[in-house]
């Protein structure tokens, strides 16, 4: 018995005792333990492939395990457990496995490196919006249109391009959102891009983050790109923040070209681990 085992539904003394441990995890690396979308499933009391280590009966490791060929690993903390590794390939021959923060002599085979940049906001961004019109969104009138346009633009992305009602009403409900943070860009009758911004209220240095932005594919090689960006950046810097983070597909090279532009360097190197039984 490696001490991990595995559920399908956290009991309520189980779900305290996994958000403990990630507040306790986050306290630590300060960052997030997980995957947003894994925390979520804990705080809504959600189904999913919950994997828990104990000792004493408390639980000291935590991890969700989504899909199925290939099924979509993460543990709390972004590292990996050799045991929890082979319990779950016994499950999934075909494992994607997500390690935060690159580290060397890793097993498996890395697919997918997400990049983490971060940019001072010790500059005045000028407004770059001119003939153009930035306001917030609108969910009566906005969610169709904002959901039909961020699936294409980011049609091959494997997270975010599959956004359905229910995912982005979740994410407006969430205690972190501000609508004055989520700003929709106008050229005339058409959503042409869209920025949306975020604050780590908890984090030691109250960093923002360019949580989601995206240009309209119809409307891509005008520049909007950094319109979007400067819109979210100022947003930001007029709430008081001095730090903001993003991140962006290491293969996504317009992306990183673009927020380079803008100061951002690479903290941080995020891999997509496969392992095969």
């Amino acid at each position: 018995m490696n001490g991990w085992r595995q559920t399908t539904h956290l009991s309520a003394r189980e779900r305290l005792d996994v958000l403990q441990l990630l507040n306790e995890i986050e306290g630590q690396l300060q960052r997030a333990p997980i995957d947003e979308v894994a925390r979520r499933m804990v705080l809504h009391n959600r189904q999913a492939g919950f994997w828990l280590k104990e000792d004493n009966a408390r639980i000291v490791g935590f991890a969700l395990v989504s899909g199925e060929d290939p099924a979509v690993g993460e543990m709390a903390g972004g590292s990996f457990d050799y045991d929890l590794i082979n319990s779950v390939t016994a499950q999934h021959p075909h494992l994607h496995w997500w390690v935060r923060d690159e580290q060397q002599g890793l097993p498996g085979i890395p697919i997918r490196t997400l990049l983490m940049m971060s940019a001072e906001l010790n500059t005045e961004f000028v407004d770059k919006s001119s003939g153009l019109t930035i306001r917030p969104f609108d969910i009566e009138t906005d969610l169709e249109a904002w959901i039909a346009t961020n699936n294409a633009a980011f049609a091959t992305h494997p997270e975010q391009g599959t956004w359905n009602k229910q995912d982005l009403i979740e994410r407006l409900g969430e205690p972190w959102f501000d609508p004055s943070g989520f700003l929709i860009v106008h050229d005339g009758d058409d959503i042409v891009a869209s920025v949306w911004t975020k604050i780590h209220e908890l984090h030691p240095l109250r960093e923002g983050e360019i949580y989601v932005l995206w240009v309209s594919p119809k409307h891509q090689g005008r520049g909007l790109g950094a319109v979007a960006l400067t819109a979210g950046l100022r947003n930001l810097q007029l709430k008081g923040t001095s730090r903001v983070m993003l991140f962006v597909e290491e293969s996504n090279n317009s992306a990183k070209t673009l927020y380079e532009s803008f100061g951002f360097t690479v903290q941080r190197r995020d891999q997509m681990v496969l392992f095969e039984k």
